[in-house]
C-alpha cells in the first residue's frame, strides 16, 4: 500500500503534494518523495527520502523545488528486496524530448517474466515494478511510437 498524489497547473505544486502527502502518510512510512516540473526552465526537481513527509520536506527543502505540475509518493515495499533509495518513487525520465514522471501504487504480478522475455538485457537501476513498467514505454517508444501509444502498449503487457 502507497500513497499517490498529483497536481497540474498549480504554483508551489512541491508545496501541495507535501500537504496531501502527509494526509496520506498512514499509506507508507518506508520512504517519500516528490517530483516537480518547472514548464519554465523544462526541468524537473525530484528528492526522495527513506523515512516521513514531515521529517523531510521540511521548508528548506521545498524551497528548492519550483514548479508548477508534480507528482509524489509515500512507500510502503510489499515484493522483493526493495530497501535502498534507488526504489523510491517518483522516478522521472525524458522520453525522447518529452520529460516524464511516474508514480504508482501496486504490484504488477508479471513483472519478473517481463524482465526476462520483453526486457531481457535491460539494466535497470531499482528492482521496482515501476521501472519495469517505464522500461516498457521507453522500449516502446524508440520504435517511433507516440508517447501515449507506448503507454498504452505497457499498460496492456502489464497484469496486476
Amino acid at each position: 500500500m502507497c500513497g499517490v498524489t498529483g497536481v497540474i497547473n498549480v504554483e508551489h505544486a512541491a508545496i501541495i503534494n507535501r500537504i496531501m502527502l502527509h494526509a496520506l502518510q498512514n499509506r507508507g512510512r518506508d520512504g517519500c518523495g516528490i517530483c516537480v516540473y518547472d514548464s519554465s526552465m523544462s526541468h524537473f526537481e525530484s528528492k526522495k527520502f527513506a523515512g516521513t513527509v514531515a521529517s523531510n520536506f521540511t521548508s528548506k527543502v521545498l524551497e528548492e523545488m519550483p514548479g508548477e505540475e508534480g507528482i509524489g509518493h509515500t512507500r510502503y515495499a510489499t515484493v522483493r528486496n526493495s530497501s535502498g533509495k534507488e526504489n523510491l518513487q517518483p522516478l522521472h525520465f525524458h522520453v525522447g524530448q518529452v520529460p516524464f514522471a511516474i508514480v504508482h501504487n501496486g504490484n504488477f504480478t508479471n513483472a519478473d517474466t517481463l524482465e526476462k522475455d520483453e526486457l531481457k538485457g535491460t539494466p535497470f537501476n531499482a528492482v521496482s515494478d515501476t521501472e519495469r513498467f517505464f522500461r516498457l514505454i521507453l522500449r516502446e517508444h524508440r520504435s517511433e511510437t507516440s508517447l501515449g501509444r507506448s503507454i498504452a502498449y505497457a499498460l496492456s503487457k502489464m497484469l496486476g
